[in-house]
């Protein structure tokens, strides 16, 4: 009888031994896959930011490029201003320079045929005289 009691005490024993490894397999199991969920979804959370991070990037990138564009367009109209202001001067100047001469020669000219003009009425009042 006692050999058969012990042996029912080992029997409970490893029942009860069972159902606790059950239970904490069960608890592990059930932490684990809310261990996973929870590194999923902070895993996504992540992942959502850095696709976030990535397409303002992209934006920033070309809209940094748009205004370099824009910048060496702008660039680009100032110095061809630049050189156009300033050939336009030349160009301006040499006109200037150029009708100026003409009109020295216009007034030499003028004051020549004054002077002839004097002279001769010189000379013929002097022969009324």
């Amino acid at each position: 009888g006692n050999a058969v009691g012990t042996a029912s005490k080992h029997g409970a024993e490893l029942v009860n031994n069972v159902r606790t490894a059950t239970k904490a397999a069960g608890v592990m199991a059930t932490t684990d896959t809310s261990n996973n969920e929870q590194q999923f979804t902070r895993l996504s959370r992540e992942y959502g930011n850095q696709s976030h991070t990535s397409a303002e990037n992209s934006s920033q990138l070309k809209n940094k490029e748009k205004s370099l564009d824009d910048q060496h367009v702008q660039n680009i109209i100032k110095e061809t201003d630049k050189s156009l202001t300033s050939s336009l001067q030349v160009e301006i100047k040499d006109s200037l320079t150029s009708k100026r001469s003409e009109e020295t020669e216009e007034i030499s000219g003028l004051t020549s045929n004054h002077s002839s003009i004097t002279s001769k009425t010189q000379i013929s009042e002097e022969d009324e005289n």
